[in-house]
């Protein structure tokens, strides 16, 4: 599988992931306390987000690390998954768990 972690694909992952969660620019950048225009700079691959930005994406809106800096679903639940995985990401086709979630 090939992850990419440029910023262009690392922007599209924050931009499939604000429109899953059906926020603004704006609200997006408002829950992760940051600017409304980093998260423009960031949807357009001009900028990167931090670190400690990404762990609070990670922690306020239930995704992973990997996925944000590598687009790796295979730590998502299953449901969060088949949101956020766009045609592009080369990854295995998604199974639902064998178990409760």
């Amino acid at each position: 599988m090939t992850r990419s972690t440029d910023p262009e694909s690392m922007g599209h992952r924050i931009k499939l992931l604000r429109a899953h969660l059906g926020m603004t620019q704006v609200a997006f950048a408002e829950s992760i306390g940051v600017n409304v225009n980093n998260i423009r700079q960031v949807e357009v691959g001009n900028s990167r987000l931090g670190l400690d930005t990404l762990v609070r994406i990670k922690r306020t809106h239930s995704v992973t690390l990997d996925w944000l800096i590598e687009g790796d679903v295979s730590g998502l639940r299953y449901e969060m998954a088949a949101a956020l995985t766009p045609a592009e990401t080369n990854s295995a086709p998604l199974s639902p768990p064998a178990g409760p979630q």
